[in-house]
């Protein structure tokens, strides 16, 4: 079509009435591109005129985010009389559409209850729904062995709620199914744990790589980070430049102090400052922790995975801080993270230590999740992490992984608001001892499927806390 519009001038001599032709649709086609032309010219301007509409790129925007806060005064009580209308006592899972519902419904007799109810949903959507289930006679014998001969569960297996919380920011999904914790073998705690804890240690201990870690394990390109109580090495199959292993002197995977794990803390502290000054180029600083072989682990020693990253922290990581500057955006600059811990601390869902707040989490990426948050990585950020792990050993939970978050090493110590705070999310693996996976295709490719209510988690929390800051 080009070239028929490019012919030759000798070609047009030759054929005059073709030249005619030609000349003709050339202005018609003249007029065509003209056409398309305007046409793609006010594309082109709706187009720019949507991007104005939409958030900027996150890389430029000029928001300003507010720093991370932890000091509120609206503690659960007074939420739920003011808010609500309902006994603290009264708050669970299966009704939290309920409490929500509740909530909105009184937004106009108070500001506070107005002001929290938007974050609430600017952050979370709900909805709630019932699966109806009809057995056999025959099935029923069965079914009531596995509930515990209870007629009342036996009448809610009829009818089950189904409570879906969706984060409209992370975009974490879960699905609270408390019935389908009586099934068979979910998260079955067995009466042996212990002992089959106690004969790992033993069994293990005499050719443990982590107790002769100076003959049995790798070493980096900088000397090993110690203390008194924490010795380290790098993972001899690496899944970073800079991967490193801190580990307590002691074997025993469960019965460490508070001492020996607020230095183990501090000790990962010290290897990421020491790995950054080798290449400042990895600034972005992450620790990984599983325990005991159903939670994934290599050896029954305890022991912490620490990286620094190039460019930005891990996906999941990542997307989280993206998260978080969308939000700020969206909403004049309020830090998301104040906005998550103010609506779970008003809904009874928070413990504090110090500086450091510990929420059980409304999308739960398994059972029993808490995070922990501070806007540094303090002793009241560490003290309360221990308490955590120790509030899920208190029910024989001792298969447990968390995963933390820290500012980047270039502000590691007072990190402007841009910044992520530290951050650890802790969630237990099920029974020690159990051969079930805790994990299925649902969580690996739809939903987080979870049926610890987070009240019930948050209330261990405290009695953790309670227990143990009494004897300090």
């Amino acid at each position: 079509m080009v070239s028929s519009w490019l012919m030759s001038n000798s070609e047009e001599q030759a054929h005059p009435d073709v030249t005619a032709m030609h000349c003709s649709l050339r202005g018609n086609r003249f007029m065509a591109v003209v056409i398309a032309a305007l046409i793609l010219l006010g594309f082109v301007a709706l187009y720019n005129n949507n991007i104005e509409a939409r958030p900027a790129p996150l890389s430029s925007t000029s928001t300003r985010r507010k720093p991370f806060e932890t000091g509120f005064n609206f503690p659960q009580k007074l939420f739920a009389k003011e808010c609500v209308g309902l006994d603290p006592s009264q708050f669970t899972v299966e009704k939290l559409t309920d409490i929500v519902s509740m909530w909105r419904s009184n937004v106009r007799s108070s500001r506070r209850c107005r002001e929290l109810c938007e974050k609430f949903e600017d952050i979370y959507f709900l909805s709630i729904r019932h699966g109806q289930v009809e057995l056999p006679d025959a099935f029923v014998p069965k079914v009531m062995k596995w509930l515990g001969n209870d007629e009342e569960l036996l009448k809610e297996l009829h009818h089950q709620p189904v409570v879906s919380v969706f984060n409209l920011y992370t975009h974490e999904s879960t699905i609270f199914t408390p019935v389908r914790s009586k099934r068979p073998g979910s998260g079955d705690v067995s009466p042996d744990v212990d002992k089959y804890v106690e004969e790992l240690n033993q069994k293990t201990q005499s050719d443990c790589d982590f107790c002769n870690y100076k003959r049995m394990t790798a070493r980096s390109v900088f000397p090993r980070v110690e203390s008194k109580l924490t010795a380290s090495s790098s993972n001899a199959f690496v899944f970073e430049a800079f991967h490193g292993i801190l580990f307590p002197r002691t074997h025993h995977p469960v019965k460490f102090t508070k001492e020996q794990f607020i230095d183990m803390m501090e000790t990962t502290v010290k290897w990421f400052k020491t790995a950054y000054n080798e290449d400042r180029k990895f600034k972005y600083p992450h620790m990984m922790w599983d325990l005991l072989s159903k939670a994934s682990a290599s050896q029954p020693h305890p022991h912490v995975q620490v990286t620094l990253a190039p460019a930005r922290h891990y996906g999941l990581m990542e997307h989280l801080k993206i998260s978080a500057q969308q939000y700020a955006f969206d909403h004049d600059g309020r830090n998301y993270f104040t906005d998550l811990v103010e609506v779970h601390e008003a809904l009874g869902l928070s413990a504090k230590v110090g500086r450091a707040v510990a929420i059980a989490y409304l999308t739960p990426k398994k059972e029993n999740e808490v995070i922990v948050i501070s806007r540094t990585a303090n002793a009241d950020f560490f003290l309360l992490f221990f308490y955590v792990v120790q509030a899920f050993f208190d029910q024989k939970l001792y298969a447990i992984s968390s995963g933390t978050m820290y500012p980047t090493m270039d502000h590691f110590e007072n990190p402007p608001p841009e910044d992520t705070p530290a951050m650890v999310r802790i969630i237990s693996r099920g029974g020690a001892t159990s051969p079930r996976a805790d994990i299925s295709s649902l969580e690996l490719f739809g939903a987080s499927n979870v049926y610890a209510d987070p009240w019930k988690v948050i209330g261990e929390v405290r009695k953790s806390i309670a227990k143990r800051e009494t004897r300090t």
